[in-house]
């Protein structure tokens, strides 16, 4: 390989690293509803589509999507299967997601599948998304399963700065 091909080929593994850490600050933040760790993962003038009232202005998208979240007992975001294509400073990236919320008092749990349409933009060094559109692939509302308590057994996780992976990144 020749020194142009190999620039290339590093640009674009070390793009496609830096978006897998966005999406998954954006989780991580998201779950435990720390909302500067979720903007984390767009620039300041990006937009997120997650339909109805959680359109428009990505940071101000976060802040309306964390007080919703706020009163649910439980809530898990995953991100798979992302597929990046990288073009310059751009990218575009399709990334599955899962999500399980277990809203207060309710006898259910609401389940969805879907997809981030995403399009990321390098700034400064930092790949973070520009634009993103949520589709929805399918959802369902099971009746709450009986818990296992494992908490009896493990640490508890939270959702705040309280959860222990805090302090484990703080390097305590």
């Amino acid at each position: 390989m020749d020194g142009q091909m190999n620039e290339t080929a590093l640009h674009t593994a070390i793009a496609r690293q830096d978006i897998l850490q966005a999406l998954a600050r954006y989780a991580r933040g998201i779950d435990r509803g720390d909302v500067e760790l979720a903007k984390s993962a767009y620039h300041p003038d990006a937009t997120d589509n997650h339909g109805g009232p959680f359109n428009g202005n990505a940071h101000e998208v976060m802040e309306k999507i964390a007080m919703a979240l706020a009163s649910a007992e439980y809530f898990r975001h995953q991100v798979t299967n992302s597929v990046i294509e990288v073009e310059g400073d751009r990218a575009f990236v399709e990334s599955h997601h899962f999500s399980l919320t277990i809203p207060k008092d309710s006898d259910v749990e609401e389940h969805v599948y879907g997809r981030y349409l995403d399009v990321f933009e390098c700034r400064d060094g930092e790949w973070k998304v520009l634009r993103r559109e949520v589709t929805v692939d399918h959802s369902n509302c099971p009746p709450r399963s009986e818990p296992y308590h494992a908490q009896d057994k493990f640490f508890n996780g939270t959702r705040d700065k309280q959860d222990r992976s805090y302090a484990l990144f703080a390097g305590e």
